[in-house]
C-alpha cells in the first residue's frame, strides 16, 4: 500500500490552518471555565495525550497529529488569554470549513470533524468541573459545552 501525504492536497497556509485548529479548539476549551491548577493539567495532559497516534485514525488526521507534535504547536499557545485564544480558533475554524470539503474525500472530511470534536469533548472530560464540594456528576460544565458548541459550529456550519 502506498502513502498518501495528504499535506499535499493543502497549501502550506491552509496545512498551518489544519494543524494549529484542533490545538486552538483544545486550549479554548482548557479555559473555557477554569479547573484550578490540578484541573487544567489534566485537561493539558489529555490534550497531549489525544494527539499520540492510533492505528484507527484516519492517515489524514495521523498526519495532522504527528505535525503537531513534530512543531510543538501545543506548548507556545498555552500562554495566549482565553478570549484570544477564542478568536484564533473560531477565524482558523472558519477557515477551514470550506477548505476541507474541497481539498478532501468525504471520508477524510469526516475523520478530521470527528478528530476535532472528540477531542474537545475528551479535554473537557478530562477534569471534574466542581459543583457543590466538588459533587457534580458531570465532567464538562455549562461553559465548555457552550464554548464547544460555538467551536463545532464553526468548522461545521451543518453542525
Amino acid at each position: 500500500m502506498t502513502h498518501v501525504d495528504h499535506s499535499l492536497n493543502f497549501s502550506p497556509l491552509e496545512w498551518e490552518w489544519l494543524c494549529a485548529a484542533p490545538v486552538y479548539a483544545g486550549l479554548t476549551v482548557v479555559d473555557a471555565h477554569p479547573s484550578g491548577w490540578l484541573g487544567t493539567l489534566e485537561e493539558l495532559k489529555s490534550l497531549r495525550q489525544f494527539m499520540e497516534g492510533h492505528p484507527q485514525d484516519h492517515p489524514l488526521v495521523q498526519e495532522v497529529k504527528a505535525s503537531i507534535l513534530a512543531q510543538d504547536l501545543i506548548g507556545p499557545e498555552r500562554e495566549t488569554p482565553f478570549e484570544e485564544m477564542r478568536e484564533k480558533a473560531l477565524f482558523t475554524l472558519k477557515k477551514l470549513a470550506p477548505v476541507l470539503p474541497e481539498r478532501t474525500d468525504p471520508e477524510a472530511h469526516q475523520a478530521y470533524l470527528q478528530f476535532v470534536k472528540t477531542l474537545m469533548l475528551k479535554v473537557a472530560g478530562a477534569a471534574r468541573e466542581g459543583g457543590l464540594l466538588g459533587n457534580q456528576t458531570d465532567n464538562i460544565s455549562v461553559q465548555e459545552r457552550a464554548v464547544m458548541d460555538e467551536l463545532c459550529r464553526a468548522l461545521d456550519p451543518e453542525h
